[in-house]
């Protein structure tokens, strides 16, 4: 009998330049199954081609990010961790969370982020990775791959 499609699921790990979002991304990905699409994955890419704050980093790094959200949400994987340095003071990051949640929201997902009905904030300051993946699963209900 085949599995009925997962419910879609966009998980945004948020926090500071390293500080271990990408980790701990590995670590809920590699438990869950969930695909990790890290920040860096599309600024890297960008930057061989231009300077960090130029108008056409901004530009191609958001659109390659909103079309690969996109193809995402519509594939047979439509769940994602997504890691993101979100300033909090800042509307225009507000904007892009909030665009990239759409995408996923549309096709009936859970958007899982920061401030947010949905949403867990931790200190990791005192814990591993593991620990924080750990809780993170158990606080979203999220499937755990690794105890089957």
């Amino acid at each position: 009998m085949k599995e009925p499609p997962a419910v879609p699921l966009l998980l945004v790990i948020v926090g500071p330049p390293a500080v271990g979002k990408m980790t701990v991304g590995h670590e809920i990905a590699r438990r869950t199954g969930l695909r990790l699409f890290h920040n860096h994955n599309t600024i890297d890419l960008v930057l061989r081609f231009f300077d960090y704050d130029s108008p056409p980093l901004k530009r191609l790094v958001s659109e390659f990010r909103r079309r690969i959200f996109e193809e995402v949400a519509a594939s047979d994987l439509p769940r994602m961790i997504f890691t993101y340095v979100w300033a909090f003071d800042d509307p225009r990051d507000a904007a892009a969370v909030e665009e990239y949640a759409a995408v996923f929201r549309r096709r009936g997902a859970r958007g899982v982020y920061d401030d947010r009905a949905d949403y867990l904030r931790l200190d990791t300051t005192e814990l591993t990775a593991v620990a924080v993946a750990e809780r993170i699963i158990a606080h979203f209900d999220l499937p755990d791959q690794s105890s089957t």
